[in-house]
């Protein structure tokens, strides 16, 4: 996992620094703003859709998953503050396609709960995103390349951080 999430993206970064581009929108997670206390309890994540890099990325991770996207994610955002590459990072919800983890875990659940989600939450929202959908990083990259502060508000950096919400 992290030669895929880390090693991945630092050799990503270095492409980019050798091949002159001069963007990069990095598809990470939102459980990267997800943590656990010091007792393992993992914390309750209360985002939404307006969330983005400023929210902080907590030192302890559930599963090593979120612990490798996080890592990823701050060398993304180094490279953004180094000045060699305007960056983001999209914390998507989850992937779902061929092959997805994290929505089955949650289906697999219900179905073993009689059909039922349940969650502490009312209403409980799944933000997911296919594979396919890419819009919302079309946005970010134009947003970060635009010269017009207009343009740039208009693009707002919040505004796609969810494609899908399924409800409960």
């Amino acid at each position: 996992m992290r030669r895929v999430n880390v090693d991945g993206v630092r050799n990503t970064i270095e492409c980019c620094d050798a091949c002159g581009v001069k963007t990069l929108v990095f598809t990470s997670s939102m459980e990267v703003v997800a943590g656990v206390d010091d007792m393992g309890v993992a914390s309750d994540f209360c985002g939404g859709p307006e969330d983005d890099e400023s929210i902080p990325i907590p030192a302890r991770h559930h599963l090593p998953y979120a612990t490798t996207m996080a890592e990823a994610e701050a060398l993304v955002l180094a490279a953004h503050r180094s000045g060699k590459l305007l960056t983001a990072s999209l914390r998507s919800g989850y992937i779902v396609g061929p092959e997805c983890i994290g929505i089955k875990i949650v289906l697999v659940k219900a179905q073993k709960q009689g059909g039922r989600y349940i969650s502490a939450r009312m209403p409980a929202n799944l933000s997911c995103v296919h594979p396919k959908n890419c819009w919302c990083h079309i946005l970010r990259q134009t947003r970060l390349t635009s010269t017009s502060w207009w343009r740039r508000q208009q693009i707002s950096r919040r505004s796609c951080c969810q494609s899908g919400l399924l409800t409960f």
